[in-house]
């Protein structure tokens, strides 16, 4: 939605994304070395799913003020991820390997667009250390599903845009190629 208010240019539409991020900015709790979003209003688990499009909707529209809770929502999110390069997906401990399908990609999106706007390291680095995660998930048959490709391609593009890293493009190419083929 912050996206699309800003390409519109539409202040009406601004407004009510930014009365959004400031209602669920309440919902901020310390902890994970940061800070991560604790809404009491969904399933009783804390995904980063929620975290991610929380800093993604604040470096969309660059709401001023934000900038600490934005770091410390980054710091949060780096924290669940694994030596192998896998993210956690919930802040309270609830994993299910079902959220791996979604989640990642569009956390490792937040994380990116992040380092674009504050050359914040340890966000690209926690990218980066994702990637052969991920390209070993995707190259598991059954995790070839329609559902993973939309967020890791958006996000691998984005860090290919940073780095120049081909493997990146390759990826997302890789993705695309078989989201064409399949649907």
């Amino acid at each position: 939605l912050a996206e699309i208010a800003k390409d519109q240019k539409d202040p009406v539409k601004i407004a009510s994304v930014k009365k959004a991020i400031d209602t669920f900015a309440r919902f901020l709790k310390e902890g994970h070395n940061g800070k991560w979003l604790d809404w009491p209003y969904q399933r009783k688990v804390h995904s980063i799913a929620g975290t991610a499009f929380l800093l993604g909707a604040m470096l969309e529209l660059e709401v001023p003020g934000y900038e600490d809770d934005m770091k410390k929502m980054a710091d949060a999110i780096i924290s669940l991820q694994q030596p192998d390069g896998r993210l956690l997906t919930d802040f309270a401990g609830q994993y299910r390997d079902i959220d791996q399908m979604y989640y990642p990609g569009e956390t490792l999106l937040a994380l990116v667009r992040y380092y674009k706007k504050t050359k914040y390291k340890p966000a690209l680095e926690a990218v980066e250390k994702a990637y052969p995660f991920y390209q070993d998930f995707w190259n598991k048959k059954d995790n070839q599903q329609g559902s993973f490709v939309p967020w890791q391609a958006r996000a691998y593009q984005e860090a290919y845009s940073v780095t120049k890293d081909k493997r990146y493009a390759n990826f997302v190419f890789q993705l695309m190629d078989w989201m064409l083929k399949k649907y």
